[in-house]
């Protein structure tokens, strides 16, 4: 996924970083039996999502696990409600880009995916994250 996103569009912004790692989560959309969208819920409920801010200023030292499936799971939404051309646009052109590009500030369409994510999950899934964080299988 890596390979066709940056053929297509280039290599993203430095502060893109968690658009191309989210599109590479979301292409499996599965881990240890759970989609990005149920790991997003239980990070939600547990309290453990990581700040956007902190995902696009420097994705890599988050903790691995969160920021790929909280990633895949943003991604996911954005593509699905706005479209693959404002997400270009915001790899291309940085996160500082993502009001102008998407005509909302991010925290208005965090809390869209958010109550998405709760309505689709009004149960949290029972995810055992110790084991989880160890990796996919």
């Amino acid at each position: 996924m890596h390979m066709i996103a940056m053929l297509k569009w280039g290599d993203p912004h430095p502060s893109s970083t968690w658009m191309n790692e989210g599109l590479a989560a979301l292409a499996d959309d599965n881990c240890n039996g759970f989609t990005d969208e149920q790991v997003y819920r239980f990070l939600q409920e547990k309290d453990m999502l990581i700040a956007i801010d902190s995902l696009a200023a420097d994705f890599y030292r988050q903790p691995e696990m969160s920021a790929y499936h909280q990633s895949g799971f943003i991604v996911q939404h954005l593509i699905r409600v706005y479209g693959i051309e404002k997400l270009r646009q915001v790899w291309v052109r940085g996160f500082a880009a993502f009001e102008e590009v998407y005509g909302l500030p991010f925290q208005q369409v965090q809390a869209s995916f958010d109550a998405r994510a709760h309505s689709d999950f009004p149960r949290v899934p029972a995810i055992d994250w110790e084991k989880f964080k160890e990796g996919c299988n």
